[in-house]
């Protein structure tokens, strides 16, 4: 009798070694076979046409659209190259020009405006000098403030000067054909007897 008690030992531990092998190998299968069911249960949507509507046509550009467009930008900048050159010193003077040169018709009128623009270029000056010497002991967060305040009004005295000199300018040659008109007059009349 033994020997089938041995015998059924072993196929005891047999069978417990099948079995443990079986589940040490069952939760790697496990996973294995998860996704193979995931895929099946969601359903692929269908494909969207797209559909094409007014609002967006506009963004439809054909080729001879952008070649028309590119001619545009080869014409502008063609004209531009062949545009005259002006130095950086002029382009800011036209652009720096917020009023004409005034235009006067008579003498006594360049005077009134000689005067006005000399007495605005002296205000002009005197708050310069009083920035520049604010600036000197102002903080550093108010030191640029101050130094845009000091070049704009740099720049007014600049205008004022360049009005003054065009005024004394215009002045001089009002008062030329007066004294040449006198002169020609004395000419063309003939000697009295």
């Amino acid at each position: 009798m033994e020997k089938p008690m041995i015998l059924a030992a072993a196929g005891l531990a047999a069978m417990l070694l099948a079995g443990s092998s079986a589940l040490a190998q069952a939760p790697t299968q496990q996973p294995a076979q998860a996704p193979q069911t995931a895929p099946k249960e969601q359903p692929q949507a269908p494909k969207k046409s797209k559909v094409w509507t007014d609002d967006n046509i506009s963004s439809v550009r054909s080729s001879s659209d952008t070649y028309q467009d590119q001619q545009a930008r080869d014409k502008a900048a063609q004209e531009a190259s062949s545009a005259p050159q002006q130095s950086p010193a002029a382009a800011k003077d036209t652009t720096s020009d917020a009023r004409p040169i005034p235009q006067v018709k008579t003498a006594k009128e360049a005077d009134d405006l000689i005067a006005s623009d000399k007495q605005d270029l002296q205000s002009q000056q005197e708050y310069i000098q009083q920035t520049q010497k604010e600036l000197a002991t102002a903080p550093d967060s108010s030191k640029q403030r101050l130094q845009w305040r000091i070049q704009a009004r740099t720049d007014i005295v600049n205008r004022l000067q360049r009005d003054i000199s065009a005024l004394e300018k215009q002045k001089a040659d009002l008062s030329k054909p007066s004294a040449e008109a006198t002169s020609s007059s004395a000419k063309t009349q003939p000697p009295s007897q």
